[in-house]
């Protein structure tokens, strides 16, 4: 009987080894589509636009992307006027500094490179101004001062979809921007609100900012405020691209896919236009120091 039970006890580890040791591979054949061009183009209102063309990799290369520097690229402005972006190899981008791209007008691109042609269509947005923007001194649940709060307000446009990202920049004095609130049509990315008006179509729409203590009261404290009125391509875009680097290599995380609207090709096309407005800081806590006494 000890012999037996002695040899159910080897039969036994020797499974789990076994089971333990074992090593499952795939055998998969992933398919090279061959190189595409990949295009990086955001076209600003009121300036001078810009693309850099890159040539893709495949999924199993670890190697950066390379640029192209010898594409043909020719921006095509309301179906009317076409121009040719030569290559600058000081900013390494397809630029032409003799047009500007300016609100309402429909820009095409077409991308001709020796690995294939890509193409994309763009209009750009209406400028949305900050009219108001009013700041008061913010408490934390003890009552003590904690920071300043910046209200801004908007006016949406009506009869459209509109998407905004706001963002500010800071001088060195001033500590990073917090949204405090729970609008469902505000997410907060990467210091950036990403803002769409499905709750708010052709209204007015009142935001809330905090910037917390870390300043001196006697130093320059610029603040600006940028308010980007963008096109659905490049909010999708860089809303794709900031959720990717939130969720970076989680495993629990859903996968998120950068969004693509290039034709034949890689990359985004989009459009913006930017409305900036700035404040001192610091004139404002004096302000608010005189006329406490």
């Amino acid at each position: 009987m000890k012999s037996n039970k002695n040899i159910h006890v080897f039969i036994l580890v020797i499974t789990i080894l076994l089971f333990f040791s074992c090593k499952k591979y795939l055998d998969m054949d992933i398919i090279d589509k061959g190189r595409k061009p990949v295009v990086n183009a955001l076209l600003i209102a009121d300036s001078v636009p810009y693309i850099k063309v890159y040539q893709s990799t495949h999924i199993l290369d670890n190697s950066q992307s390379s640029l192209i520097t010898n594409a043909e690229v020719l921006l095509t402005s309301n179906l009317q006027n076409t121009y040719t972006l030569p290559y600058s190899s000081v900013s390494q981008q397809y630029i032409n500094p003799s047009i500007h791209v300016h609100e309402g007008d429909k820009i095409k691109l077409n991308i001709n490179t020796s690995i294939g042609n890509a193409e994309t269509e763009v209009v750009i947005p209406s400028n949305i101004s900050i009219f108001n923007i009013d700041t008061f001194p913010y408490y934390d649940h003890s009552g003590y001062q904690h920071g300043i709060e910046i209200k801004l307000s908007f006016k949406d446009p009506a009869q459209s979809k509109d998407y905004y990202i706001l963002y500010t920049l800071n001088g060195p004095n001033v500590s990073t921007t917090s949204y405090e609130g729970n609008d469902p049509a505000i997410e907060e990315m990467s210091n950036r609100l990403f803002i769409d008006d499905l709750t708010f179509n052709g209204k007015q729409k009142n935001i809330s900012l905090v910037f917390y203590n870390n300043f001196d009261m006697y130093s320059s404290n610029m603040l600006y405020i940028c308010l980007m009125h963008v096109d659905e391509n490049y909010y999708k875009y860089a809303y794709s691209v900031y959720k990717q680097q939130e969720t970076g290599n989680s495993p629990f995380s859903e996968p998120v896919i950068v969004y693509n609207n290039i034709k034949n090709g890689y990359g985004i096309g989009g459009a913006a236009n930017i409305f900036k407005d700035s404040i001192d800081i610091s004139s404002i806590l004096i302000r608010k120091k005189i006329n406490l006494k």
